[in-house]
């Protein structure tokens, strides 16, 4: 503003609404309305749980496939290293 005299009676105005009480207090209405509500969140859906479920379940088949792979009977395989040890 080039009008100084209208400039500082606009501040003024500004300072008043400012700091009038009714304002500041529906200020902080409006910002506890805003502000996030955090809910309980659902353990299945949350990731760190989720992993650490994952886990357990590809060890268990892990588990479960060893087991079974010892259970059948097959040759033994012979490494490069056992057939070049026969040979010589």
């Amino acid at each position: 503003m080039k009008d100084k005299d209208r400039q500082a009676f606009v501040h003024s105005k500004m300072e008043a609404i400012q700091f009038n009480a009714a304002v500041t207090e529906r200020i902080q209405e409006q910002k506890t309305i805003a502000a996030r509500n955090f809910k309980k969140r659902n353990l299945e859906l949350c990731a760190s749980t989720r992993a650490v479920k994952m886990k357990k379940e590809r060890d268990e088949k892990r588990t479960e496939t060893l087991i079974a792979v010892e259970q059948k009977p097959h040759d033994q395989m012979i490494s490069l290293y056992g057939k070049k040890k026969w040979t010589c």
